[in-house]
């Protein structure tokens, strides 16, 4: 078994929050082994880990590598629910190894694929999330200090570059959840004082938008009118608002809200429409800007 550590500049994790990713000889959990691992923590010297192992008689001791990694630390990975920590348990319990007990587990393509209305993403590989934040990969050795790190591996130097890339830039790519997760956030200044909501959820069910905020305040409220709905119970608020599904273009069909009073929000959407239409929903994107602003306007609507 071979062990390889580096010093990595980190940005968006730290002591208590271990970045992993696994490389294994194939996709069956009874017959294939894992191979390489990487482990990057927030802090400190040496904060990158590599185990690089050929046969799976060193599996065993890869795997409590892993266990004492991870135990009661927060994991990052990328498709990590899907494949690498359930490859990891399914190699552990078939070793007899205890399995460590995470305090979380984010996985960032999850994340993609639950917020895929609210980007312009077509595609949710590590690679794709890379190439739409101008996140470098250099997997031919390009790098001076890739070459010096890895001088003395022979056997599988290729794979360790592409561990190492992968969890290096899925560290990086934290900053896509980072700012979706700011961009649900939206202040209101009410009755002197400033309210802060994050959006939760949001759905379009036929002809209805259903935006679901959380708030740091707590009331219990409930007002209609004739195109909208507001429900404030607890921290968690609902709004209801009438959409209409309709052309955009020639070939973009989408949903847009009628706006029925003024002032009238300013539509951030690309297409040229009429100054009460507000663009909800197209081309598999939610307007995001534009159904805060309307979150916005029906607080106010209701809690003047």
């Amino acid at each position: 078994m071979d062990i390889f550590k580096d010093t990595i500049t980190t940005k968006y994790i730290d002591e208590n929050t271990i970045v992993l990713d696994i490389e294994t000889t194939g996709v069956d959990r009874i017959n294939c082994f894992i191979q390489v691992v990487g482990l990057l923590s927030g802090s400190g010297e040496n904060n990158f880990s590599q185990i690089s192992i050929t046969s799976i008689e060193d599996e065993p001791s890869l795997l409590r590598y892993i266990a004492k990694s991870i135990h009661k630390k927060s994991i990052i990975t990328f498709n990590g629910i899907n494949f690498d920590l359930p490859f990891i348990y399914a190699r552990m319990n078939f070793h007899g190894i205890d399995l460590p007990s995470i305090i979380s587990h984010t996985d960032i393509y999850r994340f993609l694929i639950d917020n895929r209305f609210y980007t312009t993403l077509n595609e949710f590989s590590l690679q794709s999330l890379e190439q739409h934040l101008s996140i470098e990969r250099f997997e031919n050795f390009e790098k001076e200090e890739d070459i010096a790190f890895y001088k003395e591996e022979k056997t599988q130097p290729n794979l360790l570059l592409h561990n190492k890339y992968d969890v290096i830039n899925t560290e990086k790519a934290l900053a896509f959840i980072e700012d979706i997760n700011n961009q649900k956030v939206f202040k209101l200044e009410l009755s002197e004082k400033t309210l802060s909501f994050t959006i939760s959820d949001i759905e379009l069910n036929k002809d209805i938008l259903k935006v679901y905020l959380q708030s740091e305040n707590k009331d219990n409220l409930r007002f209609e009118s004739l195109h909208h709905v507001f429900d404030w119970t607890g921290t968690k608020i609902q709004i209801f608002a009438r959409v209409q599904e309709g052309y955009l273009s020639k070939d973009v069909l989408g949903y847009v809200h009628m706006q029925s009073s003024l002032p009238l929000i300013k539509d951030q959407s690309p297409y040229y429409l009429r100054e009460d239409i507000l663009v909800i929903y197209h081309n598999r994107y939610l307007e995001l800007e534009n159904i805060k602003e309307l979150s916005k306007k029906i607080i106010k609507e209701f809690l003047k």
